[in-house]
């Protein structure tokens, strides 16, 4: 999910999902590769001065085929558990990381492990429950997004508590970085500012009312201010709420780790919790 002041909010607009594949590799040497053939070549070599060497040697090597055969198919590391496919993505999330969309390799695995252990959905919990700072640490398609316009994405959800039995607040931060003057876009932040509320018993809904921009300022501006009034009503023209409500699947808010799904484009986000509401985001790296 992203917020933009165009379509801004969890999955609005300009968001381009990424299909991949996971590819299980063998956890041996593939017993047909150059260098088991060689290896059958000299075994077939020193086992015959004779019909009943070469037959040995050939056994030998034809088992081992069998052998590497069944092992091709065991991935070349057990299922990791849930403790430590959370772990990847918090690792990925934490604030050292410049990108985390653009980093962390493992990252669509563990994606992919939540899932499996959750069957596919979670209860949304309780809307109090969700509050703190959160970090996107798995988006493909905010990665293509990015790619497309040369700029780097960085996500955040900055949720709180306000008042008791009122929806939490929820502001978006969105870092953005051309990675260098030259970038068609610069850098600065992305914001928006609304509501948070859970929809059933495994979906949560955002609704975003306030929208403005932050050029080349090394930290967002925590509200909108009066000079940014044209420009939200404007945007918020092309809000659509019918697009901002994600399923739940995956939830551990003992850890601070979710899994949502953004239904138009098929695709899933992690996010992790890195912080309490308030707390510190990774400043703009280039800002004058």
């Amino acid at each position: 999910m992203l917020a933009i002041p165009c379509g801004h909010g969890l999955g609005t607009a300009l968001m381009q999902p990424q299909v991949t594949q996971v590819t299980t590799r063998s956890c041996v040497t593939a017993p047909w590769s150059s260098r088991s053939l060689r290896g059958a070549g000299l075994a077939l070599s020193a086992g015959g001065h004779g019909v009943s060497g070469r037959r040995s040697a050939l056994s030998a090597w034809l088992c081992g085929l069998g052998c590497a055969a069944g092992c091709a198919s065991i991935p070349r590391r057990a299922r990791a558990s849930t403790g430590s496919s959370e772990a990847v993505l918090c690792k990925n999330a934490d604030l050292s990381v410049a990108f985390p969309v653009w980093k962390g390799d493992q990252t669509r695995e563990a994606t992919e492990e939540l899932l499996q252990e959750s069957g596919g959905s979670a209860a949304a919990g309780a809307e109090a429950d969700w509050a703190g700072l959160w970090r996107v640490s798995y988006a493909p398609h905010i990665r293509t997004l990015g790619s497309l316009a040369l700029t780097q994405l960085d996500v955040y959800y900055d949720i709180a508590c306000t008042s008791a039995g009122a929806s939490p607040e929820i502001r978006s931060f969105v870092r953005f970085e051309a990675g260098g003057p030259q970038g068609p876009f610069g850098s600065g932040w992305l914001n928006a500012a609304g509501t948070l509320s859970t929809i059933g018993t495994d979906e949560v809904e955002v609704n975003f009312s306030e929208f403005w921009i932050d050029f080349n300022t090394r930290l967002p501006r925590p509200a909108l201010e009066d000079a940014d009034r044209l420009g939200s009503d404007l945007a918020k023209v092309f809000f659509v709420r019918d697009l901002s409500r994600f399923p739940v699947r995956s939830l551990n808010l003992q850890t601070g780790v979710t899994v949502f799904r953004f239904p138009p484009l098929g695709v899933e986000i992690s996010a992790c919790r890195v912080g309490a509401s308030g707390a510190a985001l990774r400043p703009l790296s280039d800002a004058r």
